[in-house]
């Protein structure tokens, strides 16, 4: 797993047991343990490329329907460390330095082409390989 982190006080990420599975397609996870949430594509409302930064950053924005579930999760997990998985593979294991509760959070990473690879797997919606 690559050491990537969140950035500012985005900085994690979580989920609770209690939600429902969702039948779509799993996009992004997060989890503290056995507490994860699944993200599935149509809940990812845009990923917006920070390039020009001493590290560069992926934001990703979520359907405001995301919040209450991502709110809960981190507010459980605070000062642990996380991990989020792109289409089931691990991306990133950051520690929560605070709740998150907007639907939104950064993935920095210092290899720009990884982060321009997340950008686009994300921006596709789809984890079919090649897609």
């Amino acid at each position: 797993m690559r050491g990537l982190s969140l950035v500012g006080t985005l900085a994690a990420l979580a989920s609770v047991v209690a939600w429902p599975a969702r039948a779509e397609a799993v996009l992004l996870s997060i989890g503290f343990g056995a507490d994860r949430i699944e993200i599935a594509a149509d809940e990812l409302r845009a990923v917006e490329l920070h390039l020009n930064e001493l590290v560069p950053r992926l934001v990703v924005l979520l359907d405001d329907a995301v919040a209450p579930r991502l709110s809960a999760l981190t507010g459980a997990h605070v000062g642990q460390v996380g991990e989020i998985r792109v289409c089931g593979q691990p991306v990133s294991a950051p520690r929560l330095r605070a709740a998150i509760t907007a639907p939104s959070f950064a993935i920095s990473d210092p290899d720009a082409g990884e982060i321009r690879h997340l950008a686009a797997v994300l921006s596709a919606r789809d984890c079919t390989p090649g897609a």
